[in-house]
């Protein structure tokens, strides 16, 4: 079966990254290569915000982990802070929204780590969007208006999709951008280095995008690989097929119904079983 070069960070820990054993179990031979790496910014600003502003807001917006990585750093900073556990205990009782499963487990994740400081507990909500798109309609349809700001915690890359829909929709809010992506310097040799390690015979080679801002860095070099020249293509999402097509001209094989392992195996299985 066909090599697979997943452009995305591989999973963090001791297990091995989700996507790389589906498709591995599949019998597909699958790899990840990390594009972008991130850098928190407005830490401080977002920890005086947990802890002297949480009364003033009616919920959080987390569209992404690495939101959900910089306010866990935030948390990190107030540990033992006077105020904190008041703090952490009304946040706990306001909805998270988030897109995806993914993001809500980050999120989780951080009230586990933050309990014993009065994060007893963590609302999430909208994850079975797929799209911020889907999220902020989601929103707009359940979320109470003409009350607090809800904190919507952002990147430097983020598409105004949801903001648009939430300041249409009534909805008030507080935009805080809490990280910055940019390419990693030696994203060319781990992509030369995962290229030389997969390839190994006459196999066919699929390529996954995961966000238009990797997309835009990955593709020109992608190209300098005889071997990926007639590579299948598949996309996480919409928003990141609709870029790829739009804006650099690639054809796309699938795109994934959902930001999932699961589904992002089953779009590619599913093509190559119906050629």
């Amino acid at each position: 079966m066909a090599n697979v070069l997943l452009f995305r960070e591989p999973t963090a820990g001791p297990s091995q990254d989700r996507y790389e054993t589906l498709f591995n179990d599949a019998g597909y031979t699958a790899k990840c290569v990390p594009v972008l790496e991130t850098v928190h910014t407005n830490v401080p600003e977002l920890g005086r915000t947990v802890l002297r502003d949480h009364e003033g807001y009616s919920g959080v917006v987390v569209t992404s982990k690495r939101s959900c990585d910089a306010f866990q750093e935030a948390l990190q900073g107030l540990r033992g802070e006077e105020g904190l556990s008041k703090a952490l205990a009304s946040w706990s009782a306001l909805p998270f929204y988030v897109v995806g499963e993914a993001t809500a487990s980050a999120v989780r994740n951080v009230q586990m780590a933050f309990k014993d400081q009065g994060f007893s507990a963590v609302n999430t909500l909208g994850q079975a969007s797929g799209t911020g798109e889907q999220l902020g309609h989601f929103i707009v349809k359940e979320h109470p208006k003409g009350g607090k700001d809800l904190l919507y915690l952002t990147g430097d890359k983020n598409r105004d999709t949801v903001a648009r829909l939430l300041k249409d929709g009534g909805i008030s809010f507080r935009a805080l951008q809490v990280y910055e992506t940019r390419p990693l310097l030696d994203f060319a040799s781990r992509l030369e280095e995962a290229v030389t390690v997969l390839d190994q015979g006459e196999k066919e080679w699929w390529i996954a995008y995961f966000a238009p801002s990797s997309a835009a860095f990955v593709a020109p070099i992608a190209r300098a690989y005889p071997v990926l020249a007639s590579s299948h293509i598949a996309s996480i999402g919409p928003v990141t097929s609709k870029f790829l097509q739009h804006n650099l001209g690639i054809a796309i094989q699938v795109t994934a119904d959902k930001p999932k392992p699961e589904d992002l195996l089953r779009a590619i299985s599913n093509y190559d079983s119906g050629r």
